[in-house]
């Protein structure tokens, strides 16, 4: 029985990669039709060992999908494959999905040297999305007709380590994202409470936001539970380019919070500002708060 990752995230993927380089198998999604648990662009790691992280369904196609990359790792050549659940003998037979779909694979094997993981994890360093050529088996920097495309783990920036940090960097951490943390305050940089952050920042969110790297992130979170501290973080989120800005707190608090920017501030801030941030769950507690921030963003993330 081969062994079952713990992980499915792209960032999980690239983590297990960079810690151990080796001869693997890169499982691509390239295509699906009908019913699929995962979509094009998804992957899956494919070691001596079976699989290592990722997958390509709810589980039940991972079997055959080791099975095939193992040959695929023997003879070190690349291989297309399909696997369709589509038949009344998948359901008795097959898998036993009954998913009703077919979902297409590019099964790339390669050494410590993988072309396509390689890729990934340069794409990652630098933030940005790759284009793979399954055919051609070559990846790009550019969009093109007939490339499988896919997207960077998240960033996303938190201005504050308030008590809603820890479940949210929890789950964060689950989901793969990275996240970037800025706190000030003794009491919440106690006790490796925001260990799970990939970089923990201390020192006051207004005071470092301006010399933050923002275009490197994917969405920013004022959460310092400070007025003074939020208002300034928002006037410098305003002048950046991030899509997504979200606000911690009640409307009321948000308008006064606006009144207070220069009016160009405010336009800039316009259609990008979610405040209050969060999907309304009608729970209470800063797990809820977190959970909410997450499912909102989540959205958002998937939407690229």
């Amino acid at each position: 029985m081969h062994r079952y990752p713990r992980h499915h995230t792209l960032l999980h993927l690239l983590d297990d990669w960079r810690a151990r380089p080796r001869p693997a198998v890169a499982a691509l999604v390239v295509a699906t039709r009908g019913s699929s648990y995962r979509k094009p662009g998804a992957l899956a790691l494919i070691d001596e060992t079976g699989l290592a992280a990722g997958c390509i369904s709810g589980g039940c196609l991972e079997v055959a999908l080791v099975a095939d990359a193992h040959a695929v790792l023997a003879v070190g050549s690349a291989l297309r494959r399909s696997y369709d659940t589509r038949g009344d003998d998948d359901r008795w037979f097959g898998s036993q999905s009954g998913c009703r779909g077919t979902t297409d694979l590019l099964l790339w094997p390669g050494d410590a040297h993988h072309p396509l993981l390689t890729a990934l994890a340069a794409a990652d360093d630098a933030h940005r999305w790759l284009w793979v050529d399954a055919d051609a088996l070559e990846c790009h920097e550019t969009a093109a007709a007939g490339r499988v495309a896919i997207a960077p783990p998240p960033r996303l920036l938190l201005l504050g380590g308030g008590p809603e940090a820890p479940p949210l960097l929890t789950l964060a951490g689950t989901l793969g994202w990275r996240v970037d943390v800025v706190e000030h305050r003794a009491r919440y940089l106690a006790d490796a409470r925001l260990a799970a952050a990939r970089n923990c920042i201390a020192a006051r969110p207004a005071a470092v936001v301006d010399s933050l790297r923002l275009a490197r992130y994917d969405a920013a979170i004022c959460a310092s539970h400070l007025y003074d501290e939020d208002r300034c973080c928002l006037a410098a989120l305003a002048d950046s380019s991030l899509g997504f800005i979200g606000l911690l707190g009640p409307p009321s608090r948000r308008d006064e919070l606006l009144a207070e920017l220069a009016a160009p501030a405010r336009a800039r801030l316009d259609g990008r500002l979610e405040a209050p941030v969060g999907l309304a769950l009608g729970a209470h507690g800063p797990e809820a708060v977190a959970l909410a921030m997450l499912a909102r963003l989540t959205q958002v993330f998937a939407r690229g």
